[in-house]
């Protein structure tokens, strides 16, 4: 039964060329899975059960591409050809193969995937609680945490990819109502597991892992309201009241804002990731406001509104900058997800927009905040090609502000906006060429209602075939 699921976790487990060394293992693969699926920490790097990435690979880069590469290939081709008839089990894989994808791969694959196992879901009825209106005794507790877990780790992937990648929601929570599953539902299926394995691939805080998916998948609730609020090209406009109370959510959210004592570095990765979810939401929320004022707002008092949002936007790009000083200082990055670049994205367009001032030394300001989240960008971009992309891109725009702006910092000569290019400058760059300047304009217009998450993938694609 847990063939494709096992063969499956292999390739999620070495899907990346990673800083840190990967692992595979059958056993503890097919024995992790039923809790592996709650959280982004399911082995895509050798972790020991105190939280840290082993020593680094002896594998060349390029044979591990071509390693990863070869296993997604035959994994999809177990997936398609294995016979496995067991609709839980195709789900499963269906989410681990969504969930990594290698350098060479087609950039659609996760939301291909994804679409897979949602679909999935829908079929066996995962998105309808099975106690509704009575209790249904012949659902054991242990499936129905399994299928709560299942559901809503489909509904995080949903959420998050239809903002990164800018395309519709597949999940309609009018028509769902599986609960949350409860820390109970997270951890049971480690009362049985063999305590030989779960010595050696548990972190002692695991508990405290499962709190903290608990908090996102709440968050990313709230992400999917957003997107249904604010970002339906023909909705109807927000009213002042609903973005209010959207708003009051997000405080009640419930956010840890500190590490608990002791707790592993694998665990408190996690908990700055988590916050990293939250200020690229809060970003995301805010951002229509600026463009367009929720009906119902008095026209008297729209300036000062928007000036308590522009506000808001700031600090939540300042603390995304935070919680990267605390990532790199603490030596963490080799736990970079596929989702960490997309997530500095909503701040690094916030500072974009602040290197517009008219002030210079807010000018100078905003550009070393985007600076130091290029330098992130330009460490995770040996990993995920779409850190290349996104850097690729804001080194256009920041270039269109300051012609001579230099990748190395320290060469860097910030004059005002529109000053002259210098001659090594005027040259274009292969991404460039594929960004017009209609693209770079409402990238940098403040009030435009320009969305970059639905140009960001056919950039992808582009930056993918190019270094194929």
């Amino acid at each position: 039964m847990h063939q494709e699921v096992t063969t499956s976790c292999q390739a999620v487990a070495i899907a990346r060329p990673s800083r840190a060394k990967t692992v595979v293992n059958v056993k503890s693969a097919a024995a992790l899975w039923p809790s592996a699926v709650m959280s982004e920490v399911a082995t895509t790097t050798e972790i020991n059960r105190n939280g840290n990435p082993q020593s680094p690979s002896d594998l060349t880069r390029n044979q591990d591409e071509e390693r990863s590469g070869a296993t997604i290939a035959n994994a999809t081709c177990m997936y398609d050809n294995g016979g496995e008839t067991d609709m839980i089990v195709q789900l499963q894989a269906a989410v681990l193969l969504g969930f990594w994808h290698s350098k060479n791969d087609d950039h659609t694959q996760p939301w291909y995937w994804t679409g897979i196992a949602i679909n999935l879901c829908y079929i066996m009825g995962l998105h309808r609680d099975p106690d509704t209106g009575n209790f249904n005794p012949s659902v054991t507790d242990r499936r129905r945490s399994l299928w709560r877990r299942l559901w809503w780790s489909c509904f995080f992937r949903d959420r998050w990819l239809s903002l990164t990648l800018g395309r519709p929601l597949r999940i309609s929570l009018n028509s769902c109502n599986t609960p949350l599953p409860s820390l109970t539902d997270l951890v049971c299926d480690l009362y049985d597991m063999p305590r030989a394995i779960a010595n050696a691939y548990i972190p002692d805080d695991f508990t405290q892992l499962a709190e903290y998916w608990i908090v996102l998948m709440r968050l990313t609730k709230l992400l999917g309201d957003t997107l249904t609020l604010c970002y339906q090209p023909f909705g109807p406009s927000p009213t002042l009241q609903q973005v209010e109370a959207l708003e009051a959510e997000f405080f009640r959210l419930g956010l840890p804002e500190r590490c608990a004592e002791g707790q592993s570095r694998l665990a408190t990765f996690s908990l700055y990731h988590l916050q990293l979810h939250y200020q690229a939401s809060v970003i995301t929320f805010y951002r229509p406001c600026m463009a367009k004022a929720p009906e119902g707002l008095p026209s008297s008092q729209l300036q000062a509104w928007q000036a308590e949002i522009r506000n808001k936007i700031d600090a939540a790009a300042l603390q995304t900058n935070a919680i990267l000083d605390n990532l790199v200082r603490e030596k963490l990055l080799d736990f970079a997800e596929p989702m960490t670049p997309p997530l500095l994205v909503p701040a690094m367009h916030i500072h974009l927009l602040n290197c517009k001032a008219g002030d210079d030394l807010l000018r100078r300001l905003s550009l070393n905040k985007l600076d130091f989240c290029m330098l992130v960008m330009q460490e995770m971009q040996e990993t995920y090609t779409c850190a290349s992309v996104y850097r690729g891109i804001f080194l256009e725009a920041i270039r269109q502000l300051f012609p001579s702006y230099s990748v190395d910092a320290a060469e860097t000569d910030v004059e005002a906006p529109g000053a002259p290019a210098s001659p090594q400058r005027q040259d274009k760059s292969f991404m460039g060429t594929l960004l017009n300047d209609s693209f770079i304009d409402e990238l940098m217009h403040e009030s435009s209602l320009f969305n970059i998450w639905e140009y960001l993938p056919m950039m992808e694609g582009h930056w993918a075939e190019e270094n194929a």
